[in-house]
């Protein structure tokens, strides 16, 4: 096995591991059981098919109620992150990380001399995986924060829109905008506006509403009358005068 890098897999459940703090990286492959790992400057909960990868001089405690097992690969020559970034993913449905690790380890076993670049290339392919499942994860942690906001100022009239890319400090504009139309359908204006009308529709359906057209649009946060109807109008292609009477007469 070359020596930047060390296997150490569990294959009996164990309760609790402590892991002192040194010169090397670790990535650590949840593979049964959950709980939460501690270190210094965070606690995070872990389940099966979860993945951390620890800089250099990170002190860890992995505790579990009902016992756990994982793989832990120490890796001395810094082929991990140069950044020494703190990573957490989760493994896809195929288990593509699992399987590169396992070919890794088979590799590592092999008396070859020839083989340590390959390794090392290899290596870096499973990092290079988890970093970017652990983007993949975070932007869909965004977007649901996003979600969120947008629902929540559904009323508020002065709500700026993009203040919704606070949420998502690591990303573009771009990029959030484009990954949240790959999951809404919607662009973040467009998604905004049709809670907004699907609001107003459910108060233009009440049949005992005393709300007129103004309050109707002032309560779905738009501030201007004649363009919550032409926004209405493009969304159902009929006025919401004309809507309201469709539905209450």
């Amino acid at each position: 096995m070359p020596n930047h890098i060390h296997f150490d897999a569990q294959t009996a459940a164990v309760i609790g591991t402590s892991i002192a703090a040194d010169e090397s990286c670790r990535l650590i492959y949840i593979t049964s059981g959950e709980g939460k790992i501690i270190t210094e400057e965070k606690t995070l909960a872990f389940s099966k098919r979860d993945i951390f990868v620890l800089p250099k001089k990170t002190r860890l405690e992995a505790i579990s109620q009902n016992g756990y097992t994982r793989i832990m690969i120490r890796l001395d020559n810094d082929l991990a992150d140069q950044r020494g970034r703190f990573v957490k993913a989760h493994d896809n449905h195929k288990q593509d990380v699992f399987t590169l690790i396992k070919i890794l380890e088979r590799e590592c076993e092999s008396e070859i001399p020839s083989h340590s670049e390959y390794i090392s290339r290899l290596a870096q392919v499973v990092l290079s995986l988890i970093y970017a499942l652990s983007k993949h994860d975070a932007s869909h942690t965004y977007i649901e924060r996003i979600e969120n906001m947008i629902e929540h100022n559904i009323p508020n009239a002065a709500f700026e829109l993009d203040s919704i890319y606070t949420l998502a400090p690591d990303l573009t504009k771009d990029y959030v905008r484009r990954i949240f139309k790959q999951k809404t359908g919607l662009t973040p204006n467009a998604y905004l506006n049709r809670l907004r009308i699907e609001k107003a529709k459910k108060l233009l359906a009440k049949t005992n509403g005393n709300m007129n057209i103004k309050q109707i649009a002032d309560s779905c946060g738009f501030n201007d009358q004649y363009y919550f109807s032409r926004i209405f109008k493009r969304s159902e292609g009929i006025s919401p005068a004309h809507w309201k009477r469709q539905k209450t007469t």
